[in-house]
């Protein structure tokens, strides 16, 4: 993402002292600038915060998110899925993100379902670019084009937090439709192997891929 973006701002940086076209350099070097920063520091997870709610207005403010679908207490639950914008919105994606978000989270919709589950990070990036930092997940989507047609690689066993890793591929990618049921393999799998307490990533460090993998293409 930083290298694109410098080649690109380097490009508009030649025509800076250009009368004519400065106006627009300075449009670009900008808008690369606060692109980069805002899809590498902000994007990746964004939480909103309602302050100085009255005590007395808290459930008019709950069913107004209620009827949004936004009450749910999903917070680094399977649902709580980070996605960049993918194919249906930025002109570098290879795949769409959005759809296989929403796909995901009706899987797995079921409260209950999420909860015993636990703690599960789940990205979804549309390209390498990887602003959904997919490389980061405990479970980990990277969209693809192979030969003009969308395609999913799953990862395994990332992490962003203290206990830093880099997600490993599976295997061979998925469609849409398999790459949802990829997932679902993978947490069953997570929940036979696990021990008392462990996370679905401590679960993958002390098992390893090959279960997984197992699990997962049969």
């Amino acid at each position: 993402i930083m290298l694109t973006a410098l080649a690109a701002m380097i490009g508009a940086a030649v025509i800076l002292t250009d009368p004519i076209f400065q106006g627009l350099a300075i449009s670009l070097l900008f808008g690369l600038a606060s692109s980069t920063l805002l899809t590498v520091l902000v994007i990746p997870a964004i939480y909103i915060v309602l302050p100085h709610v009255a005590k007395r207005d808290l459930y008019a403010v709950w069913q107004a998110l209620n009827a949004a679908e936004l009450a749910n207490a999903n917070l680094d639950l399977i649902s709580d899925i980070i996605a960049c914008p993918g194919l249906d919105y930025c002109s570098l994606a290879n795949a769409r993100s959005i759809p296989i978000a929403q796909k995901i989270a009706k899987r797995f919709a079921d409260p209950a379902r999420q909860r015993d589950l636990g703690e599960l990070k789940l990205k979804i990036s549309g390209c390498i670019n990887a602003c959904g930092h997919h490389h980061a997940g405990h479970i980990g989507i990277l969209g693809v084009d192979r030969k003009g047609v969308e395609n999913y690689q799953l990862t395994l066993g990332g992490s962003g937090a203290e206990d830093v890793s880099i997600g490993k591929i599976t295997g061979p990618g998925f469609d849409e439709d398999g790459i949802v049921d990829a997932v679902e393999r993978a947490t069953d799998k997570y929940k036979e192997l696990r021990e008392p307490g462990e996370r679905f990533v401590d679960t993958y460090r002390r098992v390893g891929m090959e279960p997984f993998k197992e699990a997962i293409y049969g």
